[in-house]
């Protein structure tokens, strides 16, 4: 069992009603203790951010881009010619945060991501803020070892001196200017 997860409040996995016709939200299973390829991993969290005096809302992310990947289309590329079908994809849900608490949050989300690193399972982190990088930065250090040929690490290594990690950040609040 996976230590500190809650159920997300939004569910992306709905059954196919033409199963020639597979969209994302089709294929993103609620985690159920299955084997599984790549598992999404939810950190409603922005204490951290408020406390720093930053606005609040990134915990509320996760359901948001849950929301908007049951909208996502196809699981093919036409311009890569790649079908996503086949792979095993998971909603793990979210990590049970601690109101109050950023280094006790910080343990919850490195001691969820260690389970499912154990696991081979590759993870996509949705939400939380800046402060979380540290907590999942830390249970990827832990398990680099224990990585070595897995998936994950395969992409890591791509291009080995370019890349160590990745952290993808939208603020959309950028694109409108105050009036």
């Amino acid at each position: 069992m996976i230590p500190f997860l809650t159920s997300p409040k939004i569910q992306i996995f709905e059954n196919p009603k033409d199963s020639q016709y597979l969209r994302l939200k089709h294929i993103i299973f609620p985690w159920e203790e299955q084997k599984a390829d790549i598992g999404i991993l939810g950190i409603p969290w922005d204490e951290a951010i408020v406390a720093g005096g930053g606005r609040p809302g990134a915990n509320e992310g996760p359901d948001a881009i849950r929301i908007a990947l049951k909208q996502f289309g196809t699981t093919y590329f036409s311009d890569r010619n790649v079908d996503i079908s086949s792979l095993k994809i998971v909603d793990f849900g979210n990590v049970e945060v601690v109101p109050g608490n950023t280094g006790e949050t910080h343990e919850h989300v490195t001691a969820t991501l260690s389970d499912i690193l154990e696991r081979g399972i590759f993870p996509i982190i949705l939400g939380g803020g800046h402060d979380s990088s540290f907590a999942t930065l830390r249970a990827l250090a832990r398990h680099v070892d224990s990585l070595e040929g897995s998936i994950l690490m395969r992409i890591l290594m791509f291009e080995k001196q370019k890349m160590k990690s990745l952290r993808a950040e939208l603020h959309f609040e950028k694109l409108w200017k105050n009036s």
